[in-house]
């Protein structure tokens, strides 16, 4: 096994320990389930909140890096990044609302299904449609890139810089990301999944896997950057 398959394996170690926490909520039942899983500041919500707001600080500390300032198109991608977790993270906190006890405006409490301070229950273009784009980026940029699919990084060379293209270390988390999905997917279609599944939110378990790996993603971003300004010095 080569050494990056075995660190991609590591670093997929805390989002698997988030779901085996995830379904011993499940077999235990109350008080567990609460506090884990269902409540809206429960473990499930807070730490994929957790991860999203670490990737967007170091996406900031990223986008700083002297290589970075350096080169615009690379700043631009990374901005554009750090909006996408920023809004990922707020929408998936329903921006303070259960945390800090938020009171919801009226116009969301009229046209929310949902009565919440988000954007995500009032459109797919807020809901399905920005977390279709996420998936389709972890499939390209952590799963088949990584795998050896280069076609992608050929096209995209006149404005996607090489540097933001992932390795195989965070290939296994994002996997991960992918399989989460299909659970819901294939009982939708009546296929192989029990109903009794089915308690298990897993859009909510996927969106777990989805911030550890945007946030695996950035780190090690930067750690290169870091790695290469250190060596050019």
């Amino acid at each position: 096994m080569s050494a990056s398959i075995s660190r991609s394996i590591a670093y997929a170690i805390p989002p698997l320990a988030c779901f085996a926490l995830i379904i011993w909520a499940y077999m235990v039942g109350e008080p567990y389930l609460t506090r884990i899983v269902t409540s809206h500041t429960g473990f499930e919500e807070l730490i994929c909140g957790f991860f999203l707001l670490l990737a967007f600080i170091i996406c900031l500390f990223v986008i700083f890096q002297p290589a970075v300032r350096a080169d615009k198109r690379l700043r631009v991608w990374l901005i554009a990044y750090a909006v996408g977790v920023f809004y990922f993270m707020g929408e998936d906190q329903n921006w303070g609302q259960y945390l800090f006890d938020l009171a919801v405006p009226d116009y969301f409490l009229e046209n929310n299904k949902e009565q919440e301070l988000n954007l995500h229950n009032m459109s797919s273009w807020f809901n399905q449609k920005p977390r279709l784009v996420v998936e389709i980026w972890v499939i390209v940029v952590g799963v088949l890139v990584p795998l050896g699919w280069s076609w992608p990084q050929r096209v995209t060379r006149n404005f996607v810089p090489q540097v933001l293209w992932a390795d195989r270390r965070i290939l296994v988390s994002a996997l991960l990301a992918v399989a989460a999905a299909w659970p819901e997917r294939l009982h939708d279609k009546g296929l192989l999944i029990p109903d009794a599944w089915m308690a298990i939110r897993f859009s909510e378990v996927q969106e777990v896997f989805l911030a550890w790996v945007m946030l695996l993603y950035i780190a090690l971003l930067y750690q290169y950057l870091r790695g290469a300004h250190a060596t050019d010095s």
